[in-house]
């Protein structure tokens, strides 16, 4: 009975564990810092964005958007089919943070997450 009850308690804290671990990924913020400008690279096309209310809305957008979870164990090398990627670069005087967006849809790539963000620009 002792060795049923290590196991099923066991069990229960991996999978709250589990539980936890997903919902802090979907719901912590992807930038938390304040950011002085943003370069915006699609094609060949170089857009700077320094306006701080501006700025601030797309940082909101990003931490904000529904997101898909892709750990790479589990997508193997997904996004090589779905087409042209932009590249958004946010900066300020300590820390330069970068990510990838699709074109076509204008959502945001990171390392885990695929962020909903419609970006179009």
């Amino acid at each position: 009975m002792g060795k049923k009850r290590l196991i099923v308690g066991i069990l229960i804290f991996i999978i709250v564990t589990f539980c936890s671990t997903i919902i802090w990924m979907k719901n912590h913020n992807i930038i938390d810092d304040e950011f002085s400008k943003i370069t915006i690279i699609n094609h060949n096309e170089v857009v700077e964005i320094t306006d701080r209310e501006r700025i601030k809305t797309m940082i909101n957008k990003m931490n904000n958007s529904p997101r898909d979870i892709t750990l790479p164990i589990f997508s193997g090398f997904r996004y090589d089919s779905v087409g042209e990627f932009g590249k958004l670069t946010f900066k300020n005087e300590n820390e330069v943070k970068e990510f990838v967006y699709i074109l076509e849809n204008g959502n945001v790539i990171t390392k885990y997450f695929v962020i909903k963000t419609s970006f179009h620009f």
